[in-house]
């Protein structure tokens, strides 16, 4: 129980109900992961982070483009700071 308490206060209030929302907005957008024919990605997590920041209004969020696994994946997600330390909101978990 307090492991629970205490995830819950390092996580910004904001970021469970952002969570709620962002779960069925995500499933109407087109599942075309594979790339157009000029290399375009309709659905990668860039973009999907991106489009969220925009779409939801998170202007204290930063998109993060970086790499996971040992630097060999790319990778987007959304970050800020939040008492002291930062928030990592992996809006498109593809791995």
């Amino acid at each position: 129980m307090q492991a629970a308490l205490e995830f819950y206060e390092a996580v910004p209030p904001e970021v469970p109900g952002l969570i709620r929302k962002l779960r069925p907005w995500l499933k109407r957008i087109p599942d075309r992961s594979e790339p157009d024919d000029k290399g375009a990605h309709l659905r990668s997590c860039h973009v999907v982070c991106r489009a969220a920041k925009v779409a939801f209004g998170l202007d204290g969020w930063t998109v993060v483009d970086g790499t996971f696994a040992r630097s060999t994946q790319e990778h987007a997600w959304l970050a800020r700071g939040y008492r002291g330390g930062l928030v990592i909101l992996d809006v498109y978990p593809v791995a």
